[in-house]
Order: C-alpha cells, then sequence, then structure tokens
C-alpha cells in the first residue's frame, strides 16, 4: 500500500502524506456506505483500516 501511495504521489507532484489521506477516506467512506447499506457489522474493518491508515501516514511521515 505504501510504495502505491508513494508512486502517486511522485505521478501527481505532491507530498504522498497529502495524497494518502485523501485516498484512505474514499476507501473508508465506501466502505462505511456500504456498512449502511448492507445493513451488516463490518464496523472492525473500517476501524481496523483507520488503525492501519494511522501506522502507514506514520510510516510516510518519518
Amino acid at each position: 500500500m505504501e510504495p502505491l501511495l508513494s508512486r502517486v504521489g511522485m505521478n501527481t507532484g505532491t507530498d504522498p502524506a497529502i495524497i494518502a489521506p485523501i485516498i484512505w477516506l474514499i476507501l473508508w467512506l465506501s466502505l462505511f456506505v456500504y456498512d449502511i447499506a448492507s445493513r451488516r457489522r463490518l464496523h472492525f474493518l473500517t476501524y481496523g483500516g483507520f488503525i492501519y491508515w494511522i501506522v502507514v501516514y506514520n510510516i510516510i511521515v518519518s
């Protein structure tokens, strides 16, 4: 995931630390909307992914 975000950041000429939250926000919102639409318990996916993104974000920033 991290190399992909870095590659996207380089291709668009922006900092990966800026582009990564945008990409994750889109993914997180799509999961959240799907969770509501299907009325299934997928919260562990969204929350787990959020924690995963925080770790990735810290790696990119540091």
